[in-house]
């Protein structure tokens, strides 16, 4: 599989990529640019992986900021349904706080509803519940789920070093 590598490093989050599954770890909302990032991210990543790609996204906000914004909203059901054919699976993480963590799975699931995806996509509360999901899914590569745990660690390590 090959160690996982940074795709992006944006103010809000990192992008890696760990042979055919994407990581992207978030510590506040999506922007314009963050979908774009994840657009480039996917299209790269599927030229590499012709059969197909696995997307774990990480949400560990603390707070909403300024809130979603409709616009990014309509952004993400766009891409969703852009990559209809080069995403296997999905699966969000919410790793927020009470109100936080609704906010984000309502925003999640009118996504979602707006994309109308064929790939199966899931919510979870922890990241080992979504690896074990994204593991049972036909085709998800051996090795897959240390590869994305790798990649957790590359955008935790990454995004940090630019905090500071």
């Amino acid at each position: 599989m090959g160690a996982p590598t940074v795709f992006s490093n944006l103010s809000n989050g990192v992008i890696c990529h760990a042979g055919a599954v994407a990581v992207s770890l978030w510590t506040s909302p999506l922007t314009s640019e963050s979908v774009r990032e994840l657009r480039r991210g996917m299209q790269t990543q599927h030229a590499a992986h012709p059969s197909g790609i696995y997307s774990l996204g990480i949400y560990r906000f603390t707070t909403l900021g300024g809130g979603f914004d409709e616009g990014v909203r309509q952004e993400i059901a766009q891409l969703l349904a852009e990559t209809r054919s080069c995403v296997r699976a999905g699966a969000v993480v919410i790793d927020s706080p009470g109100l936080v963590a609704a906010a984000i799975r309502m925003a999640f699931s009118g996504v979602l509803l707006l994309a109308r995806s064929s790939a199966p996509m899931k919510a979870f509360s922890t990241v080992d519940d979504a690896l074990a999901w994204l593991s049972a899914r036909e085709g998800f590569p051996t090795g897959g789920a240390a590869g994305a745990r790798l990649a957790i660690t590359l955008a935790e390590r990454t995004h940090t070093a630019r905090a500071a």
